[in-house]
């Protein structure tokens, strides 16, 4: 597989590497994932929605319906995006997507809980959870067990 290594934080599974070989292509689930978050491409994002359900500190909840693609833009400019494959099989794609703020010492954490034919077909929004401001030290604590 052709890939351009790029940086990692936390551990060597949550990076922002490139795929080049394979771009978003079923047969390789865990590289179009990677592809689709850390190096957006408008012809893949199309047609692929977010059903957010974010957490606030107050203890509310909101929940927002918003195309994959919009939220990139959003995020675009003014982050380091890492994505990490925690689960992928057949049924279950289960990754997380760190939005490090260039500027600002925190974070937005994305959790993704989808099916690999999910991210192809595009018929079902993506399932996800957002955690946003977190303070960088509190997401180093969320992976203490892969720090040195």
């Amino acid at each position: 597989m052709n890939y351009v290594k790029g940086n990692s934080i936390f551990t060597q599974k949550m990076n922002n590497n490139r795929y080049f070989q394979i771009l978003y292509d079923p047969k390789y689930p865990e590289e179009s994932i990677a592809n689709l978050f850390n190096y957006p491409d408008i012809q893949h994002t199309k047609g692929v929605d977010l059903q957010i359900k974010q957490k606030a500190y107050s203890g509310e909840s909101f929940s927002y319906l918003i195309s994959l693609s919009d939220f990139q833009c959003f995020m675009s400019e003014d982050y380091e995006v890492f994505t990490g494959i925690e689960k992928c099989t057949a049924e279950s794609a289960e990754f997380t997507v760190i939005y490090k703020s260039k500027w600002y010492n925190y974070s937005h954490l994305l959790f993704i809980q989808t099916t690999p034919q999910n991210l192809f077909d595009k018929k079902k929004p993506l399932k996800a959870e957002l955690s946003a401001f977190i303070p960088n030290h509190n997401i180093k604590n969320l992976y203490k067990e892969y720090l040195k």
